[in-house]
């Protein structure tokens, strides 16, 4: 990993690190200064001049803006303007949520009417384009944002300049959309053959926000946790068997060879898998990426790839595309084992 690319990671775990602290102290009973001292540092931590990739700079401002809005008739509407109007750049990242409560600060901030049209369309146009995105089923337990009765109250609030503190404690950690962002217990990755360290926790609907817009801006190919298969001018239904999965997976979070082999009943789908099963599922996989998906393979980068032995110099994908991939380790555990995370 390039040293611009360690220092990246480092500043992103500082980041979730604060945004997790931060919203352990906001869903505690008079923990709010606290927490907003914690968000006011990773949202610093996350511009320049680190500046982080979306989505840190937009949750972070997120975030903060939403703590800012509890301040009742000392709140800074202009500040949280500015914050939510961050929180919304990056393609929309976060989706409609930054927009929906920009109107609250763009009406304290006494803003003309075809403004608040212009976010509002926008906030409507956003919601239409996630839609699509989110059409599948879901697999995770953290897509709901939190109850509308809460949302309805924190709008009342925000709007008449009430006192917040009667909400403290109403918001379930489980049921915020955010919350996990960055931490292990979102589990949803969108691993890049052409970024190291590409180990960055999401809640499976931005992870799949993040995969679609991805796989829709290159001559890649993109595979979900299912085995699905996209190329520029193809769909590929079950393209992929569970072991080829978890063998892309390995591969993609660079687990070495001698890892592997270390933790074979974690890893491997098939735990006695000996070096003949190894042969043939070598072949398998080959014969699928050329049979089945048309794609030139070059037998000796796919021998590098398909041996793995976590080096700098590791090939990283075994055809001549990039490869992305949209996967939950957790898929898994249908099996009696688990690869590692």
């Amino acid at each position: 990993m390039s040293e611009i690319a360690k220092t990246t990671q480092c500043s992103i775990n500082a980041v979730s690190q604060k945004l997790k602290q931060g919203l352990d102290k906001k869903l505690q009973s008079g923990g709010q200064q606290d927490a907003i001292k914690l968000l006011e540092e990773a949202y610093q931590c996350a511009r320049p001049p680190s500046q982080l990739p979306p989505p840190w700079p937009q949750i972070t401002a997120y975030r903060l803006a939403h703590l800012l809005m509890r301040s009742g008739c000392k709140t800074d509407w202009h500040k949280i303007d500015c914050l939510l109007e961050e929180a919304s750049s990056g393609n929309s990242i976060l989706g409609a949520m930054p927009l929906i409560y920009r109107l609250v600060s763009l009406q304290k901030c006494h803003a003309p009417p075809e403004k608040l049209e212009d976010v509002y369309e926008s906030a409507v146009k956003k919601l239409n384009q996630q839609l699509p995105v989110l059409d599948k089923p879901k697999r995770d337990e953290g897509h709901l944002i939190q109850l509308n009765a809460v949302n309805l109250l924190e709008m009342a609030a925000y709007f008449i300049g009430l006192k917040y503190k009667t909400l403290e404690g109403q918001i379930e950690l489980g049921n915020d959309f955010f919350a996990n962002l960055g931490v292990g217990k979102s589990a949803w990755f969108v691993l890049d053959s052409q970024q190291e360290g590409s180990s960055i926790a999401y809640p499976e609907s931005m992870a799949r926000q993040i995969f679609t817009e991805q796989r829709g801006t290159g001559n890649c190919l993109a595979i979900e946790y299912n085995g699905d298969a996209y190329l520029p001018d193809r769909y590929i239904k079950n393209a992929f068997t569970e072991q080829q999965i978890c063998d892309w997976y390995l591969r993609l979070k660079n687990v070495s060879l001698q890892s592997r082999r270390d933790k074979n009943k974690r890893c491997i789908v098939d735990p006695e898998r000996t070096e003949e099963a190894e042969r043939m599922s070598k072949k398998r996989f080959r014969d699928c990426l050329i049979k089945k998906l048309g794609l030139a393979v070059d037998q000796v980068n796919f021998d590098a790839w398909w041996k793995n032995d976590g080096s700098s110099n590791t090939v990283k994908s075994p055809i001549d595309k990039p490869v992305i991939m949209l996967i939950n380790p957790m898929v898994f555990k249908k099996s009696p084992l688990s690869p590692i995370e």
